[in-house]
């Protein structure tokens, strides 16, 4: 956090939306329709867990005032002492709050993409911020500068082993 904006990229909250075993993860790829994916295939895709996080952070609009944020996060539950990689994912235009990342239900970078990297063999930790005017910010403007702070609060969660998430894996 800078001294300049101490407002600024800091983690105000890291809240569990969903967990998901490799069983229910191919299940949940299953029931999703136009995915194209042969259901013989499904448990190869599946090695691990995913539990999928709404992170909420401080940060700032292009006009410097603060604003909160959020984005969502996929963890693959394994047990490991190697650092898992780390992806950011961003979606395309959305039209509605309801498909910001954060609320999972709705957003398909969620509710598949996400947890497809994290479950599969590489284990990808992936982090999917919401723009601005979704998610916690949705009473503002929309607007795309918050894959800029996005990485901080993420960087939070995935620093070191006694970190947020690696309690969590």
């Amino acid at each position: 956090m800078s001294e300049d904006h101490p407002t600024h990229a800091y983690l105000v909250n890291a809240e569990l939306i969903r967990a998901y075993s490799e069983s229910e993860l191919e299940a949940h790829f299953a029931s999703i329709p136009g995915l194209g994916i042969d259901p013989a295939l499904i448990g190869f895709i599946t090695l691990h867990g995913v539990k999928i996080y709404k992170i909420v952070y401080r940060t700032i609009d292009p006009f410097g005032q603060p604003v909160l944020a959020s984005g969502a996060l996929s963890v693959p539950t394994i047990d490991s002492e190697v650092p898992l990689p780390l992806v950011s994912l961003h979606h395309g235009t959305i039209r509605n709050d309801r498909d910001a990342p954060s609320n999972f239900q709705n957003s398909m970078e969620a509710r598949f993409f996400a947890p497809l990297m994290s479950s599969g063999t590489s284990a990808y930790i992936v982090a999917i911020p919401d723009y601005l005017g979704y998610g916690e910010s949705r009473q503002i403007p929309t607007l795309t500068s918050t894959p800029l702070h996005w990485p901080r609060p993420v960087g939070i969660c995935c620093g070191p082993p006694e970190s947020f998430v690696s309690n969590c894996r």
